[in-house]
């Protein structure tokens, strides 16, 4: 059982990390207005999209895996 522990732990570090990232980019995108991708907003704001989903997801699992956890 203590994998799950571990896991739940992994999870947490991981979306706390991805979160982070995502902040850094948001702050150098606002600093860098000149710059753009090679192709359409849709295309851009897919990925976006895609990001805070995963992001999502692995809170979520991280919840789920600590919670579990602590009910054992």
């Amino acid at each position: 059982m203590v994998k799950n522990k571990k896991s739940g732990k992994k999870f947490l570090v991981l979306g706390i990390t991805m979160t982070i990232l995502a902040i850094l980019f948001v702050f150098y995108a606002l600093n860098n207005t000149q710059k753009s991708y090679p192709w359409n907003n849709y295309i851009t704001y897919m990925i976006y999209i895609s990001y805070i989903t995963i992001n999502v997801i692995i809170y979520f699992l991280a919840w789920k895996y600590i919670k579990k956890h602590r009910k054992e």
